[in-house]
């Protein structure tokens, strides 16, 4: 009777773990820079490398995203090629961007803060990043926004009309 009880548990267990479970494997990845007083949008091709997060384990959930900067993309070709030159993504020399993450926790509800390292062009620094859980049936999205300073990473110089502050949403799933 108790090894009844105890595989009834451990069933339960294993059930509830998974009904809260996700395989992370779609990202899109967006950002926004003001330049000359004007709002740039434009977005990377991003992928899930590890990706499974559960909010009942978030000791356990584990999150690598490496974005590709040479497929930035503005709306403007010839921007777009600026921007994968030396003196910005430089991505002869840094094909990759990556966002490890470091660890998690729950916030409220749906609300999580994840801690990260982000590596641009060679540079890593820590950054947090608040996001939230949408569920939708049987699938899950997280979607958050974080700001970096571009300076920091060496992606260009400090301009007058170009922004330091770079705004990046994501939406996972």
């Amino acid at each position: 009777m108790l090894k009844a009880i105890l595989v009834c548990l451990f069933l339960k267990q294993a059930l509830y773990s998974n009904l809260y479970s996700t395989t992370l494997t779609n990202c899109e990845l967006q950002f926004e820079v003001l330049n000359a007083g004007f709002k740039v949008k434009g977005s990377l091709e991003a992928t899930v490398v590890k990706g499974y997060f559960n909010p009942e384990r978030l000791e356990q959930s584990q999150v690598l995203i490496v974005a590709n900067p040479s497929t930035i993309n503005t709306g403007i070709p010839i921007r777009d090629k600026h921007l994968q030159r030396a003196d910005y993504f430089n991505t002869t020399n840094y094909p990759e961007i990556e966002l490890a993450s470091q660890s998690f926790e729950k916030k409220s509800g749906n609300k999580f803060l994840g801690k990260f390292k982000l590596t641009i062009k060679g540079v890593t620094k820590d950054c947090e990043i608040v996001f939230v859980m949408k569920s939708f049936g049987d699938e899950k999205k997280y979607e958050g926004v974080f700001t970096i300073n571009r300076i920091a990473f060496g992606v260009g110089e400090s301009s007058l009309t170009l922004s330091d502050e770079v705004l990046i949403k994501f939406s996972i799933s």
